[in-house]
């Protein structure tokens, strides 16, 4: 049986004739570099959609192998950034034959104990920033506060997970929705704590679909994503009411 090799994305950067992790980092690719490898590149005199002479560039332990550049093959888009415009600072390629999964682009570390499946078909580890009825299970440190206090705050690296975790409680709270681009903007921050992805990756997999009427077998990815973020599951069916019974009792 042939060895099951990783699937990498393939990142083009026009203009460019070398590239660091630093570089990557600048360019906006931080999410995508992996501190224990290797930057791997490769110079081309074409890039992909019309774009001339620049460098294609692996990350996230992509071998040099597959730095490769064939549109017949590939699918390539240039950087997403939702709510702004102006011209892609790089492009990405994905293989239409071979798309990396969940397994080829996971951190070291996955946080949350929710799945969701999402458009690609696979199952995505999603961490929960928010736990029902209070709290967090993300990852914390300790520390003296100013009343000499042992405190356990979030680590800081999560702010922006948490933050959007309130915003989508909030809105489950009250019945209020999130616009489209932030609704975006929550689900790829949550999709990047756990694996090398950021907005165009999630657009090249298609992963944030919405199943068509009267498909009731499975929830669109965004929804699945919101679900986990805020320990959804875990609320009981009469929300409101058992918040209110939690404050009366406290009282």
């Amino acid at each position: 049986m042939p060895e099951d090799k990783p699937r990498r994305f393939v990142y083009y950067v026009p203009k460019l004739q070398a590239c660091t992790a630093a570089k990557a980092r600048e360019l906006g690719l931080a999410y995508a570099v992996d501190a224990g490898a290797a930057v791997e590149t490769r110079g081309v005199t074409r890039g992909p959609c019309g774009q001339g002479p620049g460098l294609l560039v692996g990350l996230g332990g992509a071998s040099a192998t597959q730095l490769v550049l064939d549109e017949d093959a590939q699918t390539w888009l240039g950087e997403r950034r939702p709510g702004a415009g102006g011209a892609p600072r790089y492009w990405v390629g994905v293989s239409r034959a071979a798309p990396p999964r969940p397994q080829d682009l996971a951190r070291a570390t996955l946080l949350g104990t929710y799945s969701a499946e999402l458009g690609d078909g696979n199952r995505w580890t999603v961490p929960t920033a928010r736990a029902w009825p209070e709290g967090t299970p993300l990852p914390k440190t300790r520390a003296v506060d100013d009343q000499g206090e042992i405190a356990r705050r979030p680590k800081p690296e999560y702010d922006a997970l948490r933050l959007a975790a309130d915003e989508v409680w909030d809105a489950a709270e009250h019945g209020t929705p999130v616009d489209d681009v932030r609704e975006w903007e929550i689900a790829v921050t949550a999709l990047s704590t756990n694996y090398r992805v950021s907005h165009t990756e999630v657009d090249l997999l298609g992963l944030l679909d919405e199943p068509g009427e009267g498909q009731t077998t499975r929830i669109s990815g965004l929804m699945a994503i919101a679900w986990a973020l805020i320990d959804f599951p875990s609320w009981p069916q009469d929300a409101d009411q058992a918040q209110e019974d939690s404050e009366a009792s406290d009282g």
